[in-house]
């Protein structure tokens, strides 16, 4: 007999009327039968409670996913359950902000060592001597003299609201004599679900690049 049915058990008799008529009555194999039905409905009951955690649910995934909108266009296709809590979990506690540790916090939550850096232009104050005025690699987008015009601007703001994402590759294709063809990339390489997660997350305005080391 489990803890919880004893429990149960002694609960029931402790209900019953006081009396030695009572005590000569072998009334344990009846009990003991009407504690399994109030056993049964309470460890169920438990068992429902764990449910309001996400990081512990095993039956309502349906519920909490239709909550918290997934899916959307970055979930995989077939997904582990474990897999399911965890973007579930990540729906909820992530707040978007404009920091670098954030977009690498998403990263190492997923499990990948990720850098973020910024594209910045010339900032008087913040950039030194010999720091390129544009990070454009085109050269005209520094103003000239005898080409460019008064009002026009020194420089581009090129990449300004830009910044990089460098995270490893989940899978390198390399191109196959016999069963690739003309016309695709020798090597293709790419990170689905983190770059779809950057896109969602990161603001409006903003861009990202990418590199995979």
């Amino acid at each position: 007999m489990s803890s919880s049915l004893q429990k149960y058990t002694s609960l029931i008799k402790n209900l019953l009327p006081q009396g030695l008529a009572w005590e000569q009555v072998r009334l344990h194999p009846l009990l003991a039968g009407i504690a399994g039905e109030f056993c049964r409905v309470g460890d169920r009951a438990i068992q429902l409670l764990k449910e309001i955690d996400p990081s512990q649910t095993d039956e309502l995934f349906d519920d909490w996913e239709a909550m918290v909108g997934i899916p959307d266009e970055c979930t995989p296709e077939f997904r582990t359950q474990q897999e399911r809590r965890d973007q579930i979990i990540q729906k909820l506690a992530v707040q978007s902000n404009l920091s670098a540790s954030f977009y690498e916090e998403i990263g190492a939550f997923y499990g990948f060592d990720v850098t973020v850096t910024n594209h910045l232009s010339f900032q008087v104050g913040r950039s030194t001597v010999r720091d390129d005025l544009t990070n454009y690699d085109n050269p005209r987008d520094v103003f000239e003299a005898g080409q460019d015009q008064v009002g026009q601007r020194l420089q581009s703001p090129g990449w300004l609201f830009y910044f990089n994402v460098d995270l490893p590759a989940s899978a390198v294709e390399s191109f196959m004599v016999g069963q690739n063809t003309v016309g695709q990339p020798l090597v293709s390489f790419g990170n689905d679900l983190l770059q779809c997660t950057y896109y969602r997350l990161k603001p409006a305005h903003s861009g990202i690049t990418f590199t995979f080391s």
